[in-house]
């Protein structure tokens, strides 16, 4: 016995020594191999420790470093993916695997000249390379040069004629310009070449959703479930073209047939209840995916997807209670941390929302779905710009991420940057050319360039693919009322309101379409109605306050405002309305009281913030102004108003007037378009005694809002300083003329008997 051991001993030494007078060359490649075996079985940490011994041999080995990235891609580590895809150019730059990965990641970055050079780089080696002619033809169309992605895609597709993604591409390009004959053709043509690719049955049925063309939709898919019955995401769409044919019992049965037949499958269950949930049929979201969760009790998928249908129907104890049982069954579980965060929010707790998240990110810095609820959380806040970026770091780490394209797209709307909410919308109709949101943001995009013709397309493509959603037919309205259609506007109104009659918000816009109307107390008696039929919300009251308020009815505008109050103290918007109520009839101190008891719901909301710092300034507190701005700006650095109010206190103050520049300079450059902020720079300049600059600028505003008394006495006072009496006299005039109030009226009359 003793002899076998000492023999397995000396073997086990020889083999060692023998291992360390292995060839390098043959040793790193065993260990590249061995990792791609693991990688292939999913093992990704087995595969990363062989691909680190391949490199240990050699430091150099551009395979090693393309296959890490591969592990790290798979991982959802996108940063050591490109830092070992770089490693992997860098080392053997004729590496094209490697180069089209670079490309494709500074492309979801939406870096296009970084992605355009990868892929040039690789047809510089390789001019007949059919992905990269196909991945140039995706950056050049979401860069918005179309012929350039016509010509790619099509040189793709003579190269390959037999593939079906470069017919797809091709198809969907054409599809997003609206060129249907061409985008059907080659639609189909992608079908015939791949028969067994469900994209290309879903994007074609999609393709005839969008003409109305709902039998050809459903032949579609029909067809594509007998060639691929495991394909489920294609029973999900039949189930919706059928509820779009007026056909909801078949539609139920198909859903229900699937999952009968595939009771253990998640991916079904899912799927079923997503279908039912995105109809707004809670209930039979819930019963699919509890099915699915009973049949997998340890799937935390499901289980979050129960506690989103919860928060959507606000039963948050229940997704309060579930959550709680996911998290300490899996106390660690990323997902359900977020969605606690989802909860807080939806207990109007945004601050601990985002110290929750912040942390959660820390954590796991490549799980997308927390960026994307931390961007919920801030922009919850009004902090619009950490809003901003948490979205984008949610479609760097997962570009598909359409919930996360849509807000993006969604802010620069709210901003005026009207290219790039095109350009989000872009994106989110190539990922769901289906999905009514996309085309109802490319039509809020198209509406705010005032391109009506181009907005009333997309907002009718979105209410053939949606029905039931009053969504497009309100937007359509907006169109209608731009082009001075009343009568169409207010159809498509009322269609609206048919299809969700509880609806507040559709409510609201109704609203103010009869106040613009040329019988604005139409607008009253609707209001009035809505708040008799919805007695218990607080939301029809707060209405009903907001639209009394402009009608100047101010003592029945506060009762109803008081009564919103009284139902949800929680509702902030109502502390908001009866405060501008209490403004408005100038009580100041009551406002000023109304405001700060919003503040203890929302502390750290810099829009409020600010909202309260105005009010000090109007009361000339300037100290007090100072304090809230200043808090506003440590809620979101980067919210101009607050910059702006704050560089102008300090103006008046005329203390620390280089700091005032920066922040009027920044919150300008931020909102280019508010006339209010260029005042402000303006009388910055004027304090620091750059007249040339304040002089032009006031002109500026003047011109831009000459009812506006404020910019009247600014300019007055800085053409004082330089000596043009005359003229200083008519600006100052005009400024006491259109009702200049306040500390500056006091001053205007002032510099008026200088002047005489």
């Amino acid at each position: 016995m003793r002899a076998r051991i000492l023999l397995s001993i000396l073997l086990a030494m020889l083999g060692i020594t023998a291992g360390c007078h292995k060839d390098p060359e043959v040793a790193k490649r065993q260990y590249l191999a061995s990792g791609e075996k693991f990688l292939a079985q999913g093992k990704y940490q087995q595969a990363d420790i062989q691909f680190r011994n391949a490199l240990k041999i050699d430091p150099r080995f551009a395979d090693a470093y393309l296959q890490l990235s591969k592990s790290a891609v798979a991982s959802a580590h996108w940063q050591d993916a490109f830092g070992n895809l770089q490693h992997a150019v860098q080392y053997d730059p004729s590496n094209i695997e490697a180069r089209l990965t670079i490309s494709r990641l500074y492309m979801a970055s939406r870096q296009f000249a970084q992605a355009e050079e990868q892929a040039t780089a690789v047809l510089q080696r390789d001019p007949n390379n059919v992905q990269a002619h196909q991945l140039l033809g995706s950056i050049y169309l979401a860069s918005g040069r179309e012929a350039l992605a016509r010509q790619s895609f099509e040189k793709a597709i003579q190269l390959a004629p037999n593939d079906a993604d470069g017919y797809m591409d091709l198809g969907l390009m054409e599809l997003s310009l609206h060129n249907y004959p061409a985008a059907e053709a080659n639609l189909r043509k992608s079908v015939e070449h791949g028969p067994q690719n469900p994209l290309s049955t879903a994007d074609l049925a999609n393709f005839y959703r969008i003409q109305q063309k709902l039998p050809e939709a459903e032949q579609v898919l029909r067809q594509g479930i007998a060639r691929m019955p495991k394909a489920y995401p294609l029973v999900v769409i039949l189930g919706e073209v059928l509820v779009a044919q007026q056909r909801p019992a078949e539609a139920v049965n198909e859903l229900q047939h699937m999952q009968d037949a595939n009771p253990a499958v998640a991916e079904v269950a899912g799927a079923v209840g997503d279908f039912y949930a995105g109809l707004g049929d809670s209930e039979r979201a819930l019963a699919a995916y509890r099915r699915g969760l009973d049949a997998n009790p340890k799937n935390t998928e499901l289980a979050n997807r129960i506690i989103a249908v919860y928060l959507s129907a606000n039963r948050i104890a229940e997704a309060q209670a579930l959550n709680d049982k996911v998290t300490k069954e899996s106390p660690s579980n990323p997902v359900a941390i977020v969605q606690r965060a989802q909860i807080l929010l939806a207990q109007s707790r945004p601050d601990e929302a985002v110290q929750l998240l912040q942390r959660q990110v820390t954590d796991t810095p490549d799980l997308a779905m927390a960026y994307l609820a931390l961007g919920n959380a801030q922009w919850r806040r009004g902090a619009l710009e950490q809003a901003a970026e948490a979205f984008q770091s949610a479609v760097r780490i997962e570009p598909t991420m359409v919930e996360a394209w849509k807000p993006l797209a969604e802010l620069q709307l709210s901003r005026g940057e009207v290219n790039a909410a095109r350009s989000y919308a872009q994106r989110c109709i190539q990922l769901q050319p289906a999905a009514a949101s996309g085309h109802l943001l490319m039509g809020s995009a198209w509406y705010a360039a005032k391109d009506y013709a181009r907005a009333a397309d997309e907002f009718q493509v979105a209410a053939r693919l949606a029905p039931r959603d009053p969504w497009p037919h309100a937007r359509l309205a907006k169109v209608f009322v731009a082009q001075k259609k009343r009568a169409e506007a207010e159809k498509e109104y009322r269609s609206a309101l048919t299809l969700q009659p509880d609806n507040a918000v559709l409510e609201g816009e109704y609203l103010d379409f009869l106040l613009s109307g040329p019988q604005p107390n139409q607008a009253v008696d609707e209001a009035r109605r809505f708040a008799a039929a919805h007695d218990q919300a607080a939301e029809a009251h707060r209405l009903l306050a907001t639209i009394l308020n402009r009608r100047q009815l101010y003592p029945a505008a506060e009762a109803e405002a008081r009564r919103a109050v009284a139902i949800d103290p929680k509702l902030i918007n109502a502390q908001l309305t009866l405060g501008d109520i209490e403004e408005k009839q100038g009580h100041l101190d009551d406002a000023l009281a109304t405001y700060n008891q919003a503040l203890i719901l929302q502390p750290h909301f810099a829009p409020l913030l600010t909202l309260v710092g105005n009010l000090y300034l109007a009361k000339n507190d300037l100290d007090a102004a100072q304090k809230k701005f200043e808090l506003a700006l440590v809620a979101d650095p980067n919210f101009a108003i607050a910059e702006s109010n704050l560089a102008f206190v300090y103006a008046e103050k005329k203390m620390d007037l280089d700091y005032a520049l920066s922040l009027a300079q920044k919150a300008r450059q931020q909102m280019p378009q508010l006339d209010s902020l260029g005042d402000t720079l303006g009388w910055v300049n004027y304090r620091k005694g750059n007249m040339v600059t304040a002089k032009s600028i006031f002109q500026d505003c003047v011109r831009s809002s000459p009812q506006e008394a404020r910019y009247h006495y600014h300019l007055g006072m800085v053409l004082a300083s330089t000596g043009d009496r005359p003229r200083a006299r008519q600006e100052l005039e005009s400024a006491l003329r259109l009702k200049l109030s306040g500390p500056s009226e006091h001053e205007c009359r002032q510099a008026l008997e200088q002047l005489r």
